[in-house]
């Protein structure tokens, strides 16, 4: 009787043992085969298959045994026809753990069928639907910024003004903003009787209105000293170039002047 290792490369071996009958148990993790002539090959007449954890006889090898295949490989030469192994758990004497085992690597070799950890931490982060409310909040969904800008940043509408004093009244206003006034019952207007927007401009203690009249494209200002509190009163800073004085002087006084000139010129 005789004991060897064989470890296999994947090359057909000859492999010399003691006894008429080799006995073979496969280590390794795919099936080899055995045969009592050179050119072995997988289904070939007299070729003898060993799955992965199994092992089997060669009858009549008589000294010599060639072998093709992977991985380890335990030979006992004997001339009994008793097998000196025992039964591998794994493949219950038959090709069974080969075939599980070629269906594991199949799987495991599969990368389109498992979840890396990037994708599970990516799906993890997703909202479940129970997440999602089924109701606007309590504010109507009136969002702090748009576009990362605060309400504060945007000039207001402030008001709609039809009576009383609309100085006074821009003096109430709590910050800049547009609004609008007009009407028989508003005093301290522009041009009494008409309508305007306009703009407010409040600079910490001190405001400046500038007015738009409806219907004539007309504009005026008027600005308040805080620390004074007094306005200025109105100017008119687009009449369409028909101002009513030029710096100090009237149509008239202009008139008065001319008549002056041509007097003294004789004509």
């Amino acid at each position: 009787m005789s004991e060897k290792t064989i470890t296999l490369s994947g090359a057909e071996v000859e492999v010399a043992f003691s006894g008429a009958n080799a006995w073979l148990r496969n280590d390794g993790t795919g099936t080899i085969y055995a045969g009592k002539a050179a050119g072995v090959s997988a289904g070939a007449d007299g070729v003898v298959a060993v799955p992965a954890g199994g092992s089997a006889p060669v009858y009549g090898a008589n000294g010599r045994v060639f072998l093709l295949g992977t991985g380890s490989v335990q030979l006992i030469g004997s001339d009994y026809s008793a097998n000196p192994f025992k039964t591998s758990a794994q493949s219950g004497g038959s090709g069974a753990d080969e075939v599980a085992r070629a269906a594991i690597e199949a799987h495991s070799g599969n990368a389109e069928i498992h979840v890396t950890s990037a994708e599970k931490a990516a799906w993890d982060g997703k909202a479940e639907l129970t997440d999602i409310p089924d109701k606007l909040p309590a504010d109507g969904g009136n969002a702090d910024t748009v576009d990362n800008k605060h309400a504060s940043e945007f000039m207001q509408f402030l008001g709609d003004f039809r009576s009383g004093s609309i100085l006074e009244t821009v003096l109430t206003l709590n910050g800049s903003g547009y609004v609008y006034f007009g009407s028989a019952n508003c005093t301290d207007m522009p041009v009494d009787g008409q309508y305007y927007f306009a703009e407010v401009r409040k600079l910490s203690t001190n405001y400046e209105i500038v007015a738009t009249q409806f219907g004539s494209g007309t504009v005026f200002t008027n600005r308040y000293n805080g620390a004074s509190k007094v306005w200025y009163g109105w100017k008119n800073v687009a009449d369409g170039g028909n101002a009513a004085s030029v710096g100090a002087y009237t149509e008239s006084a202009i008139a008065a002047l001319e008549a002056r000139i041509a007097a003294l010129e004789g004509k």
